[in-house]
């Protein structure tokens, strides 16, 4: 499997393995959320995550919500990893 798909269907996975615990098997609730974050993006994790990717104020957070957040997350590695090349002339490890 190409490594773009992989990524995809990876996301895919770990969102529903989590959302399915509790509720609303398509939804991420408080704890769910919170599990995620602090074993699959500990990196990311904040104690007022749910108020930052509860886009439409439901008190959960779907698989379009999780994406964006995503998306931002992406965003910013992709401006450290460009300063990284700028600015040292050289490619992080984490991008090699």
């Amino acid at each position: 499997m190409a490594a773009v798909e992989s990524a995809v269907y990876s996301l895919l996975e770990v969102f529903h393995k989590y959302s399915a615990k509790e509720g609303d098997q398509l939804k991420l609730n408080r704890s769910e959320l919170f599990v995620l974050l602090s074993q699959e993006l500990p990196c990311c994790y904040r104690k007022d995550a749910m108020s930052l990717l509860d886009l439409d104020g439901d008190g959960e957070v779907d698989f379009l919500e999780f994406i964006e957040f995503i998306t931002e997350i992406t965003t910013e590695l992709q401006e450290m990893y460009l300063d990284n090349i700028i600015h040292y002339n050289r490619y992080s490890e984490h991008f090699v």
